[in-house]
């Protein structure tokens, strides 16, 4: 049961994972948007990347209201006013170059449901003074404040004193945030008269927000109804009249698009594990193979003796069936809550040691619950499904003696049109209703029904790669030809060891070498995605795995005694050791990772000359290592199995180290901080002009010594115009 199992926690985890981002990103998205559904926008289709500032007349406010306030679709409507300020803390010291002050319509705020107090409750901003600020708790945290702290708020250099009248959630209204992801220094919020006078703008906002008929969760479904209202009186003269500017203005779906950002992520993410899982659900479903075969193998005797007292080999595949779901059923239950217990582990333990995921709160539907379920047992069914046709496949004399089976003679099949009427409507599932057609119905040889269908396949996957832009597509399909022709070769008593080796260096040469032959043949390179992980690990998997079956009698050369060549091995591994080990070294990082694939030859040729020299210089274990390498041979397809299991799970933590490496690198990659040690970042509203490093000797600061260079730069986020002449 446990080993069954995998499938259903691999899918258990990646889809509760899923609902645990999308929940928790969409909370958080309700939290700090709070019911600002929409709001105007001036800088483009969304404004969550672009620090520019457009003021207008706060007396729009009052005119949209009058004219699309009704109670029905539109509750009200929401001026700010928000600059980035400095301000220091008088009792503890702590201070923050930037933080957003934000200016707001105290008897309009508290329509609208107010602020949230961390402590609970919701604040009075009706009853702020002039000089008050309810500080977020970002900021609170930033500047170690308390409720009746005197902060210094610094405005173009003009100073101003404020009196903390209490610690409030971090949202839109109170310091700007509108993203799970911002790790800012919070803000604060003040009377909007007050922050007016501060900043210079009297009269003026640079944010007006719109909070739509409903609850936080909900009023953003009828986001589209109002902008299709709003958006046109806006863009007409009479709008531009109120708003007394002549920028171009939208209507941004603010909360709508935070929710659609969080169904992209979770669904990202379930995408991810799921990609990833893969592998492992690949490794699984050849566990559950191997599982079978083994029980076979212990009760072939009995399976013998069955089939000669009258058991045909459909009451054998009916009794592998019926165990095998009944250990599915079961699987998928322990699996489910495996998954689950994984999953809740993952978000709850892991994310918040790491820090920076606080927003993450776990969330379990019953949709995936019942999703992964039911596909962690229909995976476990077809595999048992298919691993009973194999396993009840007997010889009745071989398997009561206990003997090895001879491969049954082919014989000419009779046409049997019963099959041939059943495999027609069949077809609705295509392989099926040909197997049932062409092998059962008209007697055609396995071969000939898996090949050309291979080919087919193969050819048409090539054709439409191109079209559909589709690099998996197009490895697929080369890869499905060679396979499906050694299929065919085979039936005809081609020398397997020579077919399957030739297929496993065409695929291994394919998968491994670094060539882009879809932009050789169609002239560009084709899109591939995370899918290609999983194409490229089974692909790899098996062309190995086909040469190392079929070829490994040749390991018996490396143990050698008795005889005057006896060292023969040893010197020509060395020999191609060494030689991939110069190549290697001499290409570097060039050759699109060839160097990197010679020094893993490399290794495995050193392992099998220290294994080769070990058996002559110590003839005593000679024949346990004749043994150890001859006794997997005997039955290749369970070696076959269990080499091909280990190298996906090998090729799964692979691909996991490949990830977190380029993550890392991508995050803290050498010259990356183009050899500056320090940044000092400033705000639009600080008054610039003072050299750094005389600032620091004027206060006599020790570390203006160890300054070497200074350099400044400033990132324009005002609107631009790209024209080609």
């Amino acid at each position: 049961v446990v080993g069954l199992m995998l499938a259903t926690l691999i899918t258990t985890a990646a889809f509760t994972t899923g609902d645990t981002v999308d929940h928790s990103i969409s909370r958080a998205g309700y939290q700090q948007l709070q019911r600002s559904d929409l709001q105007l926008n001036f800088v483009g289709d969304t404004s969550m990347t672009n620090d520019i500032a457009v003021y207008f007349a706060d007396s729009a406010t009052e005119a949209l209201d009058q004219r699309f306030t009704d109670g029905k679709l539109i509750d009200g409507f929401l001026p700010l006013l928000q600059e980035p300020v400095a301000v220091v803390n008088g009792r503890t010291g702590l201070s923050e170059p930037s933080i957003v002050l934000s200016g707001v319509d105290a008897r309009r705020l508290d329509d609208l449901g107010g602020l949230r107090l961390v402590d609970g409750g919701t604040a009075d901003v009706s009853a702020l003074q002039p000089d008050e600020i309810l500080l977020s708790k970002r900021a609170a945290e930033s500047l170690d404040a308390v409720a009746g702290d005197v902060l210094t708020v610094s405005v173009n250099g003009t100073p101003s004193t404020v009196r903390v009248a209490g610690i409030v959630d971090d949202e839109l209204a109170s310091s700007g945030s509108r993203a799970f992801y911002e790790h800012g220094a919070g803000g604060g919020a003040m009377l909007l008269s007050s922050v007016q006078q501060m900043t210079g703008h009297a009269g003026q906002i640079n944010r007006l927000t719109i909070a739509l008929h409903g609850d936080v969760a909900t009023s953003h479904e009828r986001s589209d109804e109002a902008i299709d209202l709003i958006q046109p009186f806006l863009q007409s003269p009479e709008g531009a009249a109120v708003l007394g500017t002549t920028q171009p203005v939208v209507v941004e779906a603010l909360k709508a698009d935070a929710v659609a950002q969080a169904e992209q992520q979770g669904n990202l993410f379930t995408t991810f594990f799921l990609v990833l899982g893969l592998f492992s659900i690949a490794a699984g479903v050849m566990l559950i193979f191997m599982i079978f075969v083994m029980l076979a193998a212990e009760r072939k005797a009995e399976i013998g003796m069955a089939r000669a007292v009258g058991a045909q080999r459909a009451n054998l595949m009916q009794s592998f069936i019926a165990e095998g779901m009944v250990y599915s059923l079961l699987a998928g239950a322990v699996g489910t809550a495996a998954g689950v217990i994984a999953s809740l582990s993952l978000v709850s333990v892991f994310l918040k040691v790491a820090g920076g995921f606080d927003f993450i709160e776990p969330s379990i539907t019953v949709r995936s619950l019942v999703i992964s379920y039911c596909l962690g047992v229909v995976i476990t069914f077809l595999t048992v499904t298919v691993s009973s046709y194999k396993v009840s496949r007997v010889n009745i004399v071989a398997a009561i003696r206990g003997t090895d089976e001879e491969p049954p003679r082919p014989r000419k099949r009779q046409v049997s049109w019963r099959w041939v009427a059943i495999g027609i409507p069949a077809m609705i599932v295509p392989p099926l209703g040909l197997w049932w057609m062409l092998r059962k119905g008209f007697g055609v040889p396995s071969a000939w029904v898996v090949a050309p269908v291979g080919v087919a396949l193969g050819a048409l996957s090539v054709l439409v790669a191109d079209h559909a832009d589709s690099q998996f597509l197009f490895s697929l399909g080369v890869s499905l030809v060679p396979l499906s022709v050694a299929v065919l070769a085979a039936h005809y008593e081609v020398s397997r060891r020579v077919t399957w080796t030739l297929v496993g260096a065409f695929l291994s040469a394919y998968w491994l070498a670094p060539i882009s032959y879809d932009e050789l043949i169609f002239g560009h390179a084709l899109h591939g995605s995370m899918e290609m992980f999983l194409l490229s690990g089974i692909m790899v998997v098996v062309s190995f795995t086909l040469m190392i079956v079929f070829n490994a009698q040749l390991l018996t050369k490396l143990v050698q005694r008795g005889h005057t060549r006896r060292y023969t091995a040893s010197a020509v591994l060395v020999t191609m050791t060494a030689a991939a080990l110069a190549s290697g070294f001499a290409l570097g990082d060039r050759g699109n990772g060839l160097g990197q694939l010679l020094f893993l030859l490399a290794g495995v040729t050193g392992i099998g000359a220290a294994v080769a020299l070990a058996a002559v210089r110590f003839p005593h274990l000679a024949p346990a290592l004749k043994m150890g390498i001859a006794y997997p041979l005997s039955n290749r397809f369970r070696t076959g199995m269990t080499i091909a299991m280990f190298s996906l799970i090998v090729f799964s933590l692979a691909t996991f180290g490949a990830i977190n490496a380029s993550f890392v690198s991508m995050m803290s990659a050498d010259g990356g901080d183009g050899g500056w040690d320090v940044l000092v970042s400033a705000n639009r509203n600080t008054v610039g002009g003072a050299d750094l490093r005389s600032a620091l000797v004027e206060e006599d600061a020790p570390v203006a010594s160890s300054i070497n260079a200074v350099g400044r730069t400033t990132i324009f986020t005002g609107r631009s115009t790209v024209r080609v002449a």
